[in-house]
């Protein structure tokens, strides 16, 4: 939980796969709000077989589409 620089962010997300090797994602709904904003909603499995919710919220800088806020949740 926090808020990350892009470079610790990388640091984070990078320890998160080394523990939790993919097994598979299915995305369960793609979505945009009103201020143009998109998101993305999924479920993670590694292959330990534990299973994680995953949000990912995209926002559009420059024409661009970032991730502003990325979320795993153990179910």
């Amino acid at each position: 939980d926090g808020n990350f620089s892009k470079n610790q962010a990388e640091v984070i997300i990078r320890e998160f796969f080394k523990k939790n090797p993919i097994k598979s994602y299915s995305t369960n709904h793609l979505g945009s709000s009103n201020d143009g904003s998109n998101y993305i909603i999924g479920t993670y499995t590694s292959t330990t077989n534990k299973k994680y919710r995953v949000y990912v919220l995209l926002k559009n800088r420059d024409g661009k589409l970032l991730i502003n806020q990325l979320q795993f949740e153990e179910e």
